[in-house]
């Protein structure tokens, strides 16, 4: 490849000689005889080096290699000039010159090797910038969060991909110093506050620690940090600060969920069973024997006990019944934050009946999800029904929101309802289940490959409501499999 050679010289004699020696040495050249002439003809032709002499009528040479640098300072500038004082050459390289060549040049070789050298750096360091352009995109497009933290817990580098995982900018975390971790909530902050603070102390002790940070659109998504210690070369037992990625693992933790939710149900479900087997034919005969019994000898009053009680046994048996009956889906495409008003739309009198004041804070434009929308209809209903009564002449605040896989509706309640059990401790069947008990939400949601979880505080309580965007057999619930 034939390299353009710029050569701005006003001594003509030597601007002539330059130029024939360069087409003699395989270098295109280009020539301008005043500093003027020769910022056109770069800013015109685009050449890959310049040989630029220092003292020339009108504009000076440095005033040339400055302006040269401002339109592309990757292009080598070589001074050519018959000034060799020490000043002259200091000035040059502060004004960006590559190399420094007295006239008269008594080496042409000499001048070659230079030209060679310089056009040869200049290639290292496009390659060099090509390697870190694609690094930086590599580093800058990868689906987990890189890190690097300072010692004084400020955030010295984070990835793009920042904005899609946690909803904040690289800029804002970076800028906005303790943004990170005023996400994390209280009783995760402590933990991953000590286990960075072990990693300075102790520059061989990286960790990996799950935590939960809060989207910037209000929810919670799961994070796990792992770290890499950078050690600091002048006290290796004190590294300068931590590097380290971020996985966003609410997926594994849903599925987690789930498979709790299921064994938990899965096995309540084979007890029911067993149970309603194992009672069916004593109840019978019990409850049989116990009408002959009143009804031949009415006045009795233990004959009646007994006859109130066996239909208690056999009201809990059809409970049971009907917890354990398969249930059969129909997955559409469901607007959730539709659903969720309509359902808010229908309850209004209940809320003007127990004085609730509510308001709503939806995500927009959650893309559908494919599930069964008479089921997800009626747990808003079946939720919203129990929840409302018990907040009487409170807040309840509705928000949904959507990750990659999931979405996911919280309810939130002010004052705290001391009342209100964790759903996951309701889900017996040996209890009536009405169509707005929480056993029956909780069962539901499990049915549709969802899970419910549960946050109480001194002055909220939260339900959140989590489903999967598509439908999948393997999560839906396990009334099937009975």
């Amino acid at each position: 490849m034939e390299h353009t050679v710029l050569t701005i010289e006003d001594d003509q004699i030597i601007r002539e000689t330059l130029v024939e020696w360069l087409e003699d040495n395989g270098f295109t050249p280009l020539m301008a005889s005043s500093g003027a002439e020769g910022l056109a003809t770069f800013a015109r032709e685009h050449p890959d080096m310049v040989l630029l002499d220092l003292t020339m009528p009108g504009m000076n040479g440095l005033s040339v290699l400055r302006a040269i640098r401002e339109q592309d300072p990757d292009v080598p500038v070589i001074i050519v000039s018959g000034r060799n004082n020490i000043a002259d050459v200091i000035s040059a390289f502060k004004a960006g010159a590559w190399d420094y060549v007295t006239k008269p040049i008594l080496s042409m070789d000499m001048l070659k090797a230079t030209i060679l050298n310089c056009l040869e750096k200049k290639e290292l360091k496009e390659q060099i910038k090509q390697v870190e352009e694609r690094y930086s995109q590599l580093v800058q497009n990868l689906p987990i969060i890189i890190f690097a933290l300072r010692k004084d817990f400020s955030i010295d580098f984070i990835n793009r991909t920042s904005q899609a995982i946690l909803g904040f900018s690289a800029h804002e975390l970076m800028e906005k110093r303790g943004l990170f971790f005023q996400r994390i909530p209280k009783e995760d902050r402590k933990e991953i506050i000590r286990s960075f603070t072990t990693c300075f102390r102790q520059s061989t002790t990286p960790f990996s620690l799950e935590f939960r940070f809060k989207h910037k659109q209000g929810y919670f998504i799961h994070l796990q940090a792992k770290s890499i210690v950078l050690v600091n070369p002048d006290n290796p037992q004190t590294p300068r600060r931590i590097e380290g990625v971020l996985l966003d693992v609410t997926e594994h933790h849903f599925l987690e969920e789930v498979l709790v939710q299921r064994e938990k149900l899965n096995l309540l479900g084979t007890m029911s069973t067993e149970i309603a087997h194992q009672f069916r034919n004593p109840l019978m005969s019990l409850g049989g024997f116990a009408r002959i019994l009143h009804n031949k000898y009415p006045d009795i009053k233990e004959a009646e006990i007994v006859l109130s009680e066996a239909k208690k046994l056999e009201e809990l048996l059809a409970n049971v019944d009907e917890y354990i009956r398969p249930v059969s889906f129909s997955p559409t495409s469901c607007q959730i934050n539709d659903l969720l008003m309509s359902s808010i739309g229908m309850l209004k009198e209940l809320f003007i009946r127990h004085q609730v004041d509510h308001s709503m804070d939806l995500t927009p434009n959650i893309p559908p999800i494919m599930s069964d929308e008479n089921t997800i209809r009626q747990i808003l209903i079946s939720l919203i029904s129990q929840i409302v009564p018990q907040a009487r002449h409170g807040r309840i605040r509705f928000a949904s929101h959507a990750t990659s896989q999931h979405v996911g509706i919280t309810v939130s309640i002010a004052p705290s309802i001391k009342e209100l059990k964790h759903p996951g401790l309701s889900v017996l069947p040996f209890e009536k289940e009405q169509d707005n008990s929480m056993a029956a939400t909780y069962r539901m949601v499990k049915n549709i490959g969802g899970y419910i979880s549960f946050k109480q505080s001194t002055d909220r309580t939260s339900v959140t409501i989590t489903l999967p965007k598509t439908f999948s057999q393997e999560l839906v619930g396990m009334s099937e499999q009975f």
